[in-house]
């Protein structure tokens, strides 16, 4: 096992391998979790496992595509799983310990409140386990049947009512009676759960900022307070402190990275395809009705 943080980080980011979570008094917790001198040690593992994977899924369209049952598994699932490295090597364990998920967030749905937009699975890390996750807008839950969405667009699940939106969903210790989830049987796959929201800013005619959550970069794990961070649910009726408590912890950063990393890829390839429908709209124009081109 490794003697000190970087030796731990270098193992992980070289092999896959890490100390068990139960086994982390062994590092020195405050570079690797707590204050600001805890950020610069996994940038290397950050940028070079999960920023260099997304730039490679961009480059390659993956960001457009439609997924579903039928589509190849293996690129997404190593966009994943580079995602998942990259925060094992934060939390200084071996990355099979986390679950990664990359989710959609469908728009707004005409007359219906906001727990009511679709969510779906792009992507996940890989799984040793009987657990199913579906894949593809065919397979959608809603916002309001998971409690970690409600609360990241400050709408109502069954069992909360989030009044404010939050920049980060986490929990060590998830409880029964208040966490909500589509899955009736989601503590057999996990008990602690860290999302953060894929969002970018966009500006109306009037200059103002608009918030847009595309999707949802999602960690979840059986360990026991893996991620040593303040239960959302204390915070329920304020965001800000919440916020702040969490601006140290190495762990919210590196999550907040890699989402934000993705975030730009999907607007980019959103991008991309508008000024194609724009491109392809005007090229119809130039053609005469028997398909030739006018002259």
């Amino acid at each position: 096992m490794a003697t000190n943080v970087d030796d731990n980080l270098n193992e992980i980011s070289e092999r896959g391998e890490g100390t068990s979570m139960s086994e982390r008094e062994d590092i020195d917790f405050e570079r690797t979790i707590l204050g600001q001198e805890g950020l610069t040690v996994p940038l290397h593992i950050i940028h070079l496992s999960a920023i260099h994977a997304i730039r490679e899924f961009t480059v390659k369209g993956g960001f457009g595509v439609v997924v579903n049952r039928d589509s190849p598994l293996r690129p997404y699932q190593e966009l994943a799983n580079a995602c998942r490295n990259a925060l094992a090597g934060t939390l200084g364990c071996a990355p099979e310990m986390l679950h990664c998920t990359i989710s959609y967030c469908g728009g707004a749905v005409s007359g219906k409140p906001t727990a009511y937009r679709e969510v779906w699975n792009f992507a996940h890390s890989e799984i040793d386990c009987d657990r199913h996750l579906p894949l593809g807008p065919d397979q959608a839950t809603v916002v309001g049947n998971n409690s970690s969405y409600a609360a990241l667009l400050g709408c109502n699940d069954r069992r909360n009512e989030w009044k404010h939106r939050f920049r980060c969903f986490a929990c060590d210790d998830l409880p029964e009676d208040l966490y909500d989830d589509a899955d009736p049987h989601w503590r057999t796959w996990y008990r602690a759960r860290l999302v953060f929201p894929l969002r970018y800013q966009t500006y109306d005619t009037q200059g103002r900022p608009i918030d847009n959550i595309t999707g949802f970069l999602s960690y979840d794990t059986l360990e026991p307070e893996p991620f040593g961070v303040p239960s959302i649910f204390n915070y329920v009726d304020d965001p800000a402190e919440y916020a702040k408590q969490h601006e140290a912890l190495a762990v919210c950063n590196a999550g907040g990275i890699v989402a934000d990393c993705i975030a730009i890829a999907i607007f980019e390839e959103k991008k991309l395809r508008h000024y194609k429908a724009i491109a392809d709209k005007k090229n119809r124009v130039k053609e005469k009705p028997n398909g030739s081109k006018k002259e």
